[in-house]
């Protein structure tokens, strides 16, 4: 299904179409599905970006940036893929352009401490009051053997991501001489191929690991 845009001969009228492709006897046809023109611009994008990612609609995450003294959404935008992290910067120079006054501080959590944003944030004279990503230091899910569960009582140490409150990355082993990360129940997670993903800057790679269940 695609948005179909149909214009006039003169160009004076334009007509946004929802539109659904089948095949009869071999040959592609389009039925429309409904006419969208009523629609406003952001509304007919917002359709097109959830037709684009239907698949996978969990992968467009939204972000709002507020002003610290009442609360006001200054600035939203929809991010694809796990980059919000690349949001921040671009945010900062909408506000300035929309506003024509420049934040003097950014106020973000440890998700969005990296150099690109430090040093963009530093470029523009902007504060960055954003926490250092979570250390790890005492980590129980390093142990000699990843085969062997981490000892009960201590599973409640292991390394929580700040983010998403689910087990951090690093409470997962890798070893690299069989492409496999271990889990903390000492299972073992195979490579199982690659996922594509988009992102402000191009296309990334995923590259997927399962747990391979006996059935």
């Amino acid at each position: 299904m695609t948005v179909h845009v149909d214009k006039s001969k003169s160009g004076k009228y334009v007509r946004y179409l929802l539109r659904s492709s089948f095949r009869v006897d071999g040959k592609v046809k389009h039925r429309t599905v409904a006419n969208i023109s009523h629609c406003s611009p952001e509304e007919i994008d917002a359709i097109k970006l959830a037709l684009q990612h239907k698949g996978d609609l969990t992968s467009l995450v939204s972000l709002a940036t507020t002003e610290t003294k009442g609360g006001f959404i200054v600035d939203a935008e929809v991010v694809v893929g796990n980059n919000e992290e690349a949001a921040l910067i671009p945010a900062i120079d909408r506000i300035e352009e929309q506003f024509e006054e420049k934040p003097k501080q950014a106020l973000a959590d440890s998700g969005f401490h990296n150099g690109t944003n430090l040093s963009g944030l530093e470029d523009r004279g902007v504060e960055a009051l954003i926490p250092a990503r979570q250390e790890f230091g005492n980590n129980p899910a390093i142990r000699s053997d990843a085969t062997v569960a981490v000892e009960e009582a201590k599973r409640l140490e292991l390394p929580i991501n700040a983010q998403s409150k689910v087990l951090d990355k690093a409470a997962f082993l890798y070893q690299e001489a069989n492409d496999t990360y271990y889990c903390p129940m000492g299972k073992s997670l195979g490579f199982s191929g690659t996922r594509p993903y988009q992102r402000d800057n191009g296309k990334g790679i995923y590259r997927v690991y399962q747990m391979r269940v006996d059935r």
